[in-house]
């Protein structure tokens, strides 16, 4: 179902290898035509809940990249100010703060060579931080 992720293919990762790994569903054909109808209806079929935290996380990066993409030139991200832990940032901060956590979750979640339960609570952690950070400036998101 997902083919290309832009943004997550840009940190030299494989839409497929990472998050949500769907197989296709061509092998049981009520399955198919269960998840198609659940496609049409919603947009989505039962598999993003398979692993929703990942999925979730994911969207949230690829969104903000885009909103960066499309709204940085029309956008004074610098109008905007949030305080967070004792500190004020702009909306292109507190933008760029997200990405940064989560996009070292997902490179840490894509390298399973390398496991390591210290560095994944630190992680997560901070992916925990950059979801509050998000809640704070999700009403400045538009343009």
């Amino acid at each position: 179902m997902r083919q290309h992720n832009k943004y997550v293919e840009a940190l030299g990762l494989k839409v497929r290898e990472v998050g949500i790994n769907w197989k296709p569903d061509y092998h049981n054909i009520l399955t198919y035509w269960r998840r198609k109808k659940q496609r049409l209806e919603c947009g989505y079929d039962e598999r993003i809940t398979y692993n929703l935290d990942e999925y979730a996380i994911e969207q949230i990066y690829a969104w903000l990249n885009m909103y960066l993409e499309n709204a940085y030139s029309v956008v004074d991200l610098d109008f905007h100010k949030f305080e967070f832990e004792g500190r004020t940032y702009t909306e292109f901060e507190a933008i760029v703060y997200i990405m940064y956590h989560i996009e070292e979750w997902i490179k840490f979640e894509a390298d399973t060579k390398n496991w390591d339960i210290d560095k994944e609570t630190i992680l997560c952690n901070n992916v925990q931080k950059a979801l509050h950070m998000f809640a704070e400036i999700i009403w400045a998101l538009w343009w």
